[in-house]
């Protein structure tokens, strides 16, 4: 008999007709006589809401027993972009779905996900529509056809000094600056790697992977909500530091205030109100992890 396949579906909680579409899909995939013979099952991520709280312990240990993520980005989002770079990074087959009939769904994706994931995805308007793709495409039966290829799954072997993977913003806050004295004069200051928007405008996924294999540690700065770039800026660096949980690094999360911080990674970031409080976190999350990786010397 054959194994069953799950699948996990990721989406935003609104608006509310894009979850009745995607649920209705479900319901009707559910019931479809090849589904069943070929023993799908589906979990949409509102299942596991439990007393009006998402735990995103309960969503990540979802996305580890799926072979299939499927996702809508439709709506940029920063949960569902946290869980899809989870979800690359341990190496799940992918699906990804686009409204095209929600103006500047196609314009969006182009800018925010295209040349980073270097992927597409399926257009609908409907669930009939969504349905009859699935159908047609049948992710769960190409499970190989991941995002990262196999070379991605080696470990590469620890550097000489302890390496950090440091996600700039676009704008160079005092924030910033105090993140960047402090790393430099950190165990890392010797393998720091900048990730600057303004000299690497189009970083791809690999180029991503690539780093994260070589770093010990992730330090994703975000953008507060009312400055100038932030949902593209913070829709990167959630699916980065998603990847980056997914490959299990070390990671910390930095945003000023004011931010409606996601439920996915709550316990993963630290909000601030000034350059000073910015300054000290990273200094005390650097000593914590100077403790664990002590200065390597060459042999």
């Amino acid at each position: 008999m054959a194994r069953t396949k799950r699948v996990f579906y990721a989406f935003p909680g609104r608006p509310a007709a894009l979850g009745e579409t995607i649920n209705a899909t479900l319901d009707a995939l559910k019931n479809h006589p090849d589904i069943r013979k070929d023993r799908v099952r589906f979990t949409p991520w509102n299942e596991l809401t439990i007393g009006g709280n998402n735990l995103i312990g309960s969503i990540l240990e979802s996305i580890d027993r799926a072979d299939v993520f499927v996702c809508d980005l439709t709506y940029p989002n920063l949960n569902v972009s946290f869980e899809l770079g989870y979800a690359i990074g341990r190496f799940k087959r992918v699906w990804v779905s686009l409204d095209t009939s929600i103006e500047e769904s196609e314009h969006r994706f182009r800018r925010t996900y295209y040349n980073l994931l270097g992927s597409g995805y399926v257009p609908y308007h409907n669930s009939p529509q969504l349905v009859e793709a699935f159908l047609n495409e049948r992710p769960y039966q190409t499970l190989d056809k991941t995002l990262l290829g196999e070379s991605y799954r080696r470990q590469i072997g620890r550097q000489e000094e302890p390496v950090i993977l440091y996600m700039q913003p676009p704008i160079l806050t005092d924030s910033v600056i105090a993140t960047k004295e402090v790393l430099q004069h950190s165990v890392f200051a010797s393998s720091l790697v900048l990730d600057d928007p303004i000299e690497n405008p189009s970083p791809t996924l690999e180029w991503y992977a690539g780093k994260l294999n070589l770093a010990d540690a992730v330090l994703c700065h975000l953008l507060g909500n009312h400055q100038v770039g932030q949902l593209d800026h913070n829709v990167t660096c959630a699916l980065v530091s998603g990847l980056s949980q997914g490959f299990r690094k070390s990671m910390l999360m930095l945003v000023q205030r004011p931010f409606q911080s996601p439920v996915d990674y709550r316990g993963l970031l630290d909000l601030h109100d000034t350059a000073g409080e910015c300054k000290l976190a990273v200094q005390k999350w650097t000593d914590q992890l100077s403790e664990t990786m002590p200065r390597r010397r060459p042999r």
